[in-house]
């Protein structure tokens, strides 16, 4: 069954609630790096941590995750008065995740804002084995290179065998801004955290820098400078430390 599918099921089923979902700060900021391994997390469907294994480039980081096939959603109540929202997260693709195959796949993952799809797409880190993905683009007949649009690539430390296989995709980027018009006092994201993905520890996924807060819905104009394929990213997550 593919991701869109559904993703429309999910649309259809509309917000979901989860039992102690925190209220929204007073300046409609959300924000959590899953430092402290105290915090119950009760806003998420799934509040699960782990930390990555580090590598010279990255010092070990603690992270949401890791999940595998199937919805983790992100519930948010009493939001101040607002007409847009903007959503701010790192992905980590981890380990061997094979985009549209040839040989395995379609590796899927997706993004659902009360019920507005605004993810729809594959990932692969498999460049000589599954060489193209979706991403930047949705989910279609389209294809680019395997960890197309990556911010950083192998720099976690996940090991597949004694090969480090990860990469780090950073939203806003420049291809995607997911500003979007909303005016409701609650929220519900559902991040569709893979379709066809194997064991966890075969290929995995996981969430470090959530923001959520009121947004700027950005002019058409800026959006025809930069064509159908995407928007200039306008807030940036938080940077690793690295090793000294």
């Amino acid at each position: 069954m593919k991701l869109k599918k559904t993703l429309a099921s999910i649309a259809l089923a509309g917000a979901l609630t989860f039992g102690g979902a925190p209220k929204a700060k007073a300046d409609g900021w959300y924000f959590n790096d899953f430092e402290n391994p105290n915090n119950s997390l009760t806003e998420w469907s799934n509040p699960k941590t782990d930390i990555t294994p580090g590598t010279n480039y990255h010092a070990p980081d603690r992270f949401l995750g890791q999940y595998g096939n199937g919805p983790i959603t992100l519930t948010l109540t009493n939001l101040p008065t607002h007409n847009s929202i903007s959503v701010a997260f790192d992905l980590y693709a981890i380990r061997t995740w094979d985009g549209n195959g040839p040989y395995s796949g379609d590796d899927i993952w997706g993004l659902v804002a009360d019920g507005q799809i605004l993810l729809n797409t594959t990932f692969s880190n498999m460049e000589i084995a599954n060489p193209t993905q979706a991403y930047p683009n949705n989910y279609s007949l389209e294809t680019n290179s395997a960890r197309a649009g990556a911010s950083e690539n192998n720099t976690l430390g996940f090991l597949y065998g004694d090969e480090v296989i990860d990469s780090v995709y950073n939203f806003p980027n420049q291809y995607h801004n997911f500003t979007f018009s909303h005016s409701g006092s609650n929220l519900t994201l559902t991040f569709y955290g893979g379709e066809n993905l194997q064991g966890i520890n075969d290929e995995s996924w996981g969430l470090d820098n959530v923001r959520i807060r009121n947004g700027v819905i950005p002019e058409p104009s800026s959006i025809a400078l930069l064509g159908a394929g995407g928007l200039v990213g306008l807030l940036a997550g938080k940077r690793k430390k690295k090793f000294s």
